[in-house]
């Protein structure tokens, strides 16, 4: 597994857009836009942030790290603060908000900032429709 901070530092605005969407297409874990992280049934369930972060550090959540922060953090060998900012960061860019992505990246001390959007915006992934909207965030993340 690759260490999340690490990472991160290497990384720019248009890596971490398109680690989310790798992310997603992949379904490192089941997505459900309305959880960071649970289990339910023997399936563990994640949004956009939640297969990011298992595409950026090459692994993957099981039944026993998934279902709080503090152990999806200890799994990941990060901070909490380090991983609650930056599941809010990635939340804030599924949104299509980069203004609110910036804040929580920069308070962090990340240079992986992201453009704002002319004329462009970018549409709120959910659960029913992210499948379909992915390609708006990569024409954003090639445009940068």
């Amino acid at each position: 597994m690759k260490n999340l901070k690490e990472e991160l530092e290497k990384m720019t605005g248009k890596d971490v857009v398109l680690a989310m969407v790798r992310g997603l297409e992949k379904e490192h874990v089941k997505v459900d836009m309305t959880s960071f992280g649970i289990s339910d049934e023997g399936v563990c369930f994640g949004c956009a942030a939640t297969n990011a972060i298992c595409e950026i550090t090459e692994s993957k959540f099981d039944l026993t790290n998934i279902d709080y922060r503090d152990k999806r953090s200890a799994y990941l060998k990060v901070g909490t603060r380090l991983l609650y900012s930056l599941e809010d960061a990635l939340d804030s860019l599924r949104f299509g908000n980069i203004n609110s992505y910036n804040r929580t990246i920069e308070r962090l001390g990340f240079l992986n900032l992201l453009l704002p959007i002319p004329r462009m915006k970018l549409p709120y992934l959910t659960t029913g429709n992210y499948k379909e909207n992915l390609i708006h965030y990569v024409n954003y993340a090639n445009s940068i």
